[in-house]
């Protein structure tokens, strides 16, 4: 009989491998229960003015962030180097062909010159007009 502390007990020998895996489950459980009660090393915290001077030291891409009564800090990813004038263009062209061809079909394309005409069978009063 293994005590695995706060009362839970396994009380035989696994007999097969599916035993085995709920015994290790049961002792991981364990364990982790023990260890978030009792951490491992000593608990520290920040002042405000410890954050703040660290704050003003901060080195370029770095912030801190605070989740709840925890600060830590985080970086950002660098940013890809800036395009020249004609690359733009030439993604910008690339793009719109992209999206003509996916989404227009050939005649289809609105030039935005187009005039709506009246249907000769339209009457000249609207019907709400009619009463």
């Amino acid at each position: 009989m293994v005590d695995a502390g706060h009362g839970l007990q396994w009380t035989r020998l696994p007999e097969d491998s599916k035993e085995q895996l709920y015994h290790f489950l049961f002792h991981l459980r364990v364990t982790m229960s023990y260890l978030a009660a009792h951490p491992i090393g000593k608990k520290t915290s920040q002042t405000p003015a410890d954050i703040a001077h660290e704050i003003v030291q901060l080195a370029p891409r770095y912030a801190f962030v605070r989740s709840g009564n925890e600060v830590a800090r985080i970086y950002t990813a660098d940013s890809l180097p800036a395009m020249d004038e004609y690359t733009v263009l030439g993604n910008y062209s690339l793009i719109k062909v992209q999206t003509r061809e996916k989404y227009c079909r050939q005649g289809q394309v609105d030039t935005g010159n187009t005039v709506s005409i009246k249907p000769p069978n339209e009457p000249t009063v609207r019907r709400w007009e009619e009463v």
